[in-house]
């Protein structure tokens, strides 16, 4: 319809050269894809399960670019449905970055993708169909009992409506540990790997694992537990049991001296 899709792949492929190349389409729908110079390439586009047809084009000279126009990719939702919830821990907070598999009624996985950075997830399904939504808290290779959640469901009979399975909340996070890592001067040691055995356990923000420019870090762990904490430093591996505090709670583990 002519419409902008943003978060599209684009892909290309060398023709008379080994080499591949997929970037995401912004949100109006532009892109800019690297390829070899002076040579022919395969281009094509992707959303979901919808596909453009490949063309091939002469690629430009070194440091020019082509505008190659608009890739048409055909989304025919009469007979399909999207799929929409959220992941949600122990707090309600979103949970982001966790792999989630769309199964159908025989167990097989259809589809899967990791939740974004606001713990959301979005699939493209068929009408009148069971599916489990599987979500994968721990790691994507958990399976076992306390690693996933699932959720049953069947879609409706008409094509392009959305079916929004709400807010699913998972055993993971709901009380925090902080603390600074220092050295044995009490210097602050920044960029310290800060982990826990216990699967359900993940950061506050984009590298929550390591300690920041002054030592100091924050992780979330499963409430009223013992948790194995450990510190990774320069191949120094400190180890730590804490038992992690009430729903909502957080406890300050103090200065943590590494090695």
């Amino acid at each position: 319809n002519g419409n902008p899709v943003s978060m599209a792949h684009v892909n290309s492929k060398g023709v008379d050269y080994t080499g591949s190349s997929r970037v995401n389409t912004n949100d109006s729908g532009r892109f800019v894809i690297a390829v070899k110079s002076s040579a022919k390439a395969t281009i094509w586009a992707n959303y979901y399960i919808f596909n453009s047809t490949g063309v091939d084009y002469d690629t430009p000279a070194t440091g020019d670019t082509l505008d190659i126009g608009n890739i048409v990719i055909n989304i025919d939702m009469s007979n399909l449905c999207i799929i929409v919830g959220e992941v949600v821990d122990n707090l309600g907070n979103p949970v982001p970055n966790v792999y989630t598999h769309l199964l159908d009624s025989n167990g097989k996985a259809v589809d899967y993708v990791t939740t974004s950075t606001d713990g959301k997830f979005k699939y493209y399904g068929g009408l009148n169909t069971k599916y489990t939504l599987r979500i994968n808290f721990c790691s994507y290779q958990d399976t076992s009992k306390n690693g996933y959640k699932d959720t049953t469901f069947v879609t409706g009979s008409n094509g392009g409506v959305t079916l929004d399975l709400g807010t699913i909340q998972v055993d993971r996070g709901g009380a925090f540990f902080t603390g600074r890592v220092v050295d044995s001067l009490s210097n602050p040691l920044p960029n310290v790997y800060v982990f826990t055995d216990d699967c359900s356990s993940y950061g506050s923000n984009e590298r929550s694992s390591m300690t920041d420019s002054t030592g100091n870090f924050k992780i979330s762990v499963r409430p009223d537990k013992d948790i194995n904490i450990s510190f990774y430093c320069k191949q120094v591996n400190k180890k730590l049991v804490e038992h992690s505090p009430g729903l909502g709670q957080t406890k300050d583990l103090g200065d943590i001296v590494v090695p």
